[in-house]
């Protein structure tokens, strides 16, 4: 029987535990300690917590060593890694950075499996197997697409985005500089809302992709915002946003950091509205 199987319940993970040949496994609080023996011969104690008991997933690994002092954790541990993860502290091969590194590693994973079940939740309601009125609240994805990172790729797999396009449910544009994104050169007032207005139009209660080749989109947050919203739009849609060829830290969000201050807020209020994989 695998491990996996074994640890379906908290009793499975104790009895996994002492299997292993580590001592005293007991319940504590929101999860499970146990005694271990580490290489410089002190004896250490592993705490194993979890987000929920009845889902076991596992928020923290943390191993404490009283008498050296050492304390390392590492958090959102995947149940399939979650003894490996244990016997590398143990045996001493993490690190504080290793334990950091992994943590964010996991955290990514974690959060993509979760943003992976919303998407395909999505698809559904665009689909109409799901009535709109339980979309939530959530209606834009942003993503990176820069030949590194494929994020646009994870989430069109998700949102079945070929099935959605067979089925007329898709509108895919892309913004570069023949938008009008300045609205002083371009002399008319709100001339890139109402052409956004007019292309999610056309694919009411589908999907409306917009892939952004030019920076200068994000000195317009309010309409990136306005889209996901809704508030003064009758769209009932999704929008999945991809940043292509631009690095998000270093050229988006610096971009935006040193814009006035009107326009950041906006993109805080924004960034609120869309699942993140970037």
């Amino acid at each position: 029987m695998s491990i996996l199987i074994k640890m379906r319940n908290l009793q499975g993970i104790l009895d996994t535990v002492s299997s292993w040949g580590y001592r005293d496994s007991k319940k504590v609080n929101d999860g499970i300690a146990f005694c271990v023996d580490t290489p410089n011969g002190y004896p250490g104690e592993v705490f194993v917590a979890f987000r929920r008991l009845d889902e076991l997933i596992v928020r923290e690994v943390r191993l404490r060593v009283e008498k050296s002092g050492l304390e390392l954790r590492v958090t959102d541990v995947p149940q399939d890694k979650l003894f490996e993860v244990i016997d590398k502290m143990i045996k001493g091969r993490l690190s504080e950075k290793d334990c950091e590194s992994l943590s964010k590693q996991y955290r990514k994973e974690l959060y993509k499996a979760v943003v992976s079940c919303d998407l395909s939740r999505m698809h559904d309601i665009i689909m109409g197997n799901i009535p709109w009125n339980q979309a939530g609240s959530r209606k834009g994805i942003i993503v990176t697409d820069d030949g590194i990172h494929l994020d646009s790729k994870f989430a069109k797999e998700h949102l079945k985005y070929d099935v959605l396009k067979m089925n007329g449910k898709v509108n895919e544009i892309t913004i570069d500089s023949s938008w009008p994104l300045n609205n002083e050169v371009d002399g008319e007032e709100y001339a890139l809302w109402k052409r956004l207005q007019a292309e999610a139009s056309k694919v009411r209660q589908g999907l409306l992709v917009i892939n952004i080749l030019d920076i200068n989109m994000f000195k317009h947050c309010w309409d990136l915002k306005q889209l996901v919203k809704q508030e003064k739009l009758d769209f009932h849609g999704y929008v999945l946003l991809v940043i292509k060829d631009m690095d998000w830290e270093k050229e988006v969000k610096k971009f935006i950091e040193d814009m006035e201050d009107s326009n950041i807020d906006e993109f805080k209020v924004m960034m609120g509205d869309f699942y993140r994989l970037i």
